[in-house]
C-alpha cells in the first residue's frame, strides 16, 4: 500500500478533462489541463491524497485509496450518490492509481442491493468501475457480486456492528481462478470490503485486492 502512495499523489497528472473544463470539486474552469481540478482545489486534493492511509483488511490482498474522506471530498461524494450527477465518477476514477505490475483479471464494484440501486437510479461504484476499467483496458463484471439481502445503512453504525451488518450480506459467481479487483467509492472501517473478498474467496477467486476513492 504504501508504495501506492506515489501514485496516487501523482494522480492528478493524468487528468480526464480537457483544457477550460469546469473544476468537477467547485464549479469553476479549470484552465491547467494537467489537473482535473482548479489549481485551489488540486491542491486541497494533493493534501488529502498525502492523508490517505494503508489498510490490512481480512480476505484482501491489499488496498489503494487515493484520497482521505475530508469535507471537500465528502461533499463530491455526496453529489454523485444522491444528487445524481453521474458524470463525477469519471474523474473521480481518474484519481485512482494502482501500483506497476498489479494486474487483476476483472474490475467487481461492490453491489447495491437491488431496491436500494432501483431507488437511487444507479449504483455509484459500478459508475467508478466502468470509469476506471475504461481508463485501464479491464472488463468490468457487475454481475460477478450481489447482495442476498439488504441491509441497514453503514453510516451511523460502529464498526462492530457494521460488520455484523454485512455478514452474508454477499454472493459471488463466475470468479473462480480470478483476480479481482473490488471498487468501492468510500473505505471506512472496512467492513463492507471484508464481507465482499469472503464471497468472492468463497466462490473460489483467486485473490482480491481492492480500490476506493476515498478512506475514512
Amino acid at each position: 500500500m504504501r508504495r501506492a502512495l506515489g501514485y496516487i499523489a501523482d494522480g492528478f497528472l493524468d487528468a480526464l478533462f480537457p483544457p477550460d473544463a469546469v473544476c468537477f470539486v467547485c464549479g469553476m474552469e479549470a484552465r491547467l489541463d494537467e489537473y482535473p481540478a482548479c489549481p485551489g482545489c488540486a491542491a486541497a486534493l494533493r493534501q488529502a491524497a498525502k492523508l490517505a492511509g494503508a489498510r490490512k483488511l481480512q480476505g484482501v490482498t491489499d488496498v489503494y485509496a487515493a484520497l482521505a474522506y475530508n469535507e471537500t471530498m465528502r461533499a463530491v461524494i455526496h453529489r454523485l450518490k444522491y444528487r445524481g450527477e453521474r458524470w463525477l465518477a469519471r474523474p473521480l476514477a481518474g484519481l485512482i492509481r494502482l501500483p506497476e505490475g498489479r494486474v487483476a483479471d476483472v474490475i467487481v464494484p461492490v453491489p447495491l442491493h437491488e431496491q436500494r440501486r432501483r431507488e437511487r437510479g444507479y449504483n455509484q461504484s459500478a459508475l467508478i468501475a466502468r470509469a476506471l476499467g475504461a481508463r485501464v483496458a479491464l472488463p468490468v463484471d457487475e454481475g460477478a457480486l450481489y447482495r442476498v439481502r439488504a441491509t441497514q445503512s453503514q453510516s451511523q453504525l460502529s464498526k462492530p456492528l457494521r460488520a455484523q451488518n454485512v455478514l452474508g450480506a454477499f454472493a459471488a459467481q463466475n470468479v473462480a481462478g480470478k483476480t479481482i479487483l473490488l471498487v468501492d467509492d468510500v473505505i471506512t472501517t472496512g467492513s463492507t470490503l471484508e464481507a465482499c473478498a469472503g464471497a468472492l474467496k468463497g466462490a473460489y477467486a483467486k485473490a482480491v485486492f481492492a480500490a476506493g476513492v476515498c478512506s475514512a
